[in-house]
């Protein structure tokens, strides 16, 4: 396999996305034993019929992986649709304007690499070329740091996914530009807001996820966490007379 970061476009990389998920969630993690393949080490589920799957390859290895469902390719089932609070959404957006993201992980040696963040710039690539509105993932709270500085917002109750334990429900509003900047994401460093000209919805989508919050008595976000907003505004008002400095590395 080459090197790079891809949606996945041959068999066999879309099992050795499998592999890398049975290592982490089921040997490492010891979760979603019930799902595995175990003779073939493989782990798949029904929903992965309905996804397109991200790699990140390193030395013939898949090293980083991620799974997105996109409502373009098929309208989402009721049980997406439920544990992702898409019924408020689809009030304002079709289903090819919004995209859910699951099974994001990256092999141990290379966290707190840029791995995941190329994953991810592989993801808002798609969802510029596809003039998705939003994108939805659950977040487990220890990583709610990460996704709070990527520009994603928490909204609605926090549950337990089966199989992995509490997430907390977190949102992208791609056409907010101005929210991405002001949280230093590095999305704004990668888009500029020309690139956003499709999005129509940002206003509404905002409301939405205050509604949502507001409707469910939500608890927010670690107050931690959210303490972290000045640094990064700051690191924002640092990068924005230079070239984001991770760039040329997220191109590679």
């Amino acid at each position: 396999m080459e090197n790079g970061v891809r949606f996945v476009a041959t068999v066999d990389e879309r099992e050795a996305s499998f592999r890398l998920r049975y290592r982490v969630y089921v040997e490492s993690m010891k979760r979603l034993a019930d799902k595995a393949d175990h003779s073939r080490k493989l782990l798949k589920d029904e929903y992965d019929d309905q996804a397109r799957s991200v790699v990140a390859v390193r030395d013939n290895r898949v090293i980083g992986t991620l799974r997105l469902f996109w409502g373009g390719d098929r309208p989402f089932c009721q049980s997406l649709a439920k544990a992702y609070y898409l019924a408020p959404f689809l009030e304002s957006l079709r289903h090819d304007q919004i995209c859910i993201i699951e099974r994001l992980m990256v092999c141990e040696k290379y966290r707190g690499s840029t791995t995941m963040l190329r994953m991810y710039k592989q993801v808002m690539e798609f969802v510029i070329t596809h003039a998705v509105e939003v994108v939805l993932l659950d977040c487990e709270p220890k990583n709610i740091t990460s996704y709070l500085k990527l520009g994603f917002r928490p909204f609605g109750v926090t549950y337990d996914y089966p199989g992995i334990g509490q997430v907390i429900p977190m949102a992208l509003v791609v056409g907010d530009y101005e929210y991405l900047k002001s949280v230093g994401s590095p999305f704004a460093c990668l888009i500029t807001e020309q690139d956003l000209n499709f999005c129509h919805c940002a206003a509404d989508l905002n409301a939405i996820l205050d509604k949502v919050s507001k409707d469910s008595a939500a608890p927010k976000a670690d107050i931690k966490a959210l303490k972290f907003s000045d640094f990064l505004i700051a690191r924002q008002n640092l990068f924005k007379k230079r070239a984001f400095p991770f760039q040329h590395r997220l191109s590679a």
